[in-house]
C-alpha cells in the first residue's frame, strides 16, 4: 500500500507567532496559522490573530500596571492566481465574545518556514499536523463590542475588526480573533499572501482607558525604552506557499 506524501505549505519570512524566540514577543498583535489541504485544488488556512497588550508596571508607592495595546486590527488575505471559495463572515461581536467551532483535518500537511530575518537566514523548520485530528478553535477577547467587518475581492478577502460606529473608544483587545479562508487554484502554484496591521497602538491606564494626557503618554514612552521594548508599527507580512 502506498503511502500519502504530507503536503507542505512554506511561510517566508518565519515570523508566525509559533517561530517567534519568547525575547522577540515585545509586540501588540501577532499572527498564526494552520494549514489544511481539502482536496487536491484547496486548501483551508485558519489564521490566529492575537491581541497581546503589554503590561508596564508604574509607581513606587502605588504600583500600577499600565498597558500599551491595539484597539482593532486590518487583516488582508490574498490568492496569486487564486479563488477565495469561503471564509469567515462579517458579524457583531458583543462584550467578551466567545466562539467556538471544530475542524477535522483532511490531510497530513507540514508548515515550514524558509527565508530572512533582517540580515541573517533563517530556518525555522518544520511543524507537522495529522491528518483525522480534531482541532477546535476559539475566539475569545475581553474588551467593548467590536465588529468584523469584510470585503470580498474574489482573489481574496478582507477584514477590519473594529468599533461599531459612534461607539467611544474604551478599551484595548485582549484575546485571539480566528479567522478562516479557503482558496482554490486551478494551476500551479498555490500561493498566497496574508498581511495583519493593528488599527491603532494606544496607551492606557490601569483602569484600561486611554491615556489622551500628552505629558502622561510621553512618561510611557520613556517607561518603554527603560524596558527596551522597541514597538514595531508596520504590518506582519507573510507569503505563503505549497512546496
Amino acid at each position: 500500500m502506498s503511502v500519502v506524501k504530507p503536503k507542505t505549505l512554506f511561510i517566508d519570512p518565519p515570523t508566525l507567532l509559533k517561530w517567534l524566540p519568547l525575547e522577540g514577543r515585545n509586540e501588540v498583535i501577532f499572527l498564526d496559522l494552520e494549514p489544511d489541504f481539502l482536496d487536491e485544488n484547496t486548501i483551508r488556512i485558519e489564521l490566529n490573530v492575537v491581541f497581546r497588550p503589554i503590561a508596564i508596571r508604574r509607581g513606587k508607592i502605588q504600583t500600577r500596571d499600565y498597558y500599551v495595546g491595539s484597539t482593532g486590527a486590518h487583516i488582508i488575505f490574498e490568492t496569486f492566481s487564486g479563488k477565495v471559495k469561503a471564509y469567515t463572515p462579517a458579524r457583531t461581536m458583543p462584550v467578551n465574545y466567545t466562539n467556538t467551532y471544530k475542524r477535522r483535518r483532511e490531510a497530513s500537511v507540514k508548515l515550514a518556514a524558509k527565508g530572512e530575518v533582517g540580515a541573517a537566514k533563517v530556518d525555522a523548520g518544520e511543524i507537522a499536523f495529522a491528518k483525522g485530528a480534531e482541532r477546535t478553535f476559539t475566539t475569545k477577547f475581553s474588551g467593548s463590542e467590536r465588529q468584523l467587518a469584510d470585503v470580498f475581492l474574489e482573489r481574496g478577502v478582507e477584514w477590519d475588526f473594529i468599533l461599531p460606529p459612534g461607539q467611544a473608544l474604551r478599551d484595548y483587545v485582549f484575546g485571539n480573533l480566528y479567522l478562516y479562508v479557503e482558496s482554490s487554484w486551478d494551476k500551479q502554484p498555490k500561493e498566497g499572501v496574508i498581511e495583519v496591521r493593528a488599527s491603532d497602538i494606544l496607551f492606557f491606564d490601569s483602569e484600561r482607558r486611554v491615556i489622551g494626557n500628552g505629558i502622561k503618554a510621553v512618561a510611557m514612552r520613556w517607561a518603554l525604552w527603560r524596558k527596551r521594548i522597541n514597538l514595531k508599527r508596520d504590518s506582519i507580512i507573510v507569503n505563503f506557499r505549497e512546496a
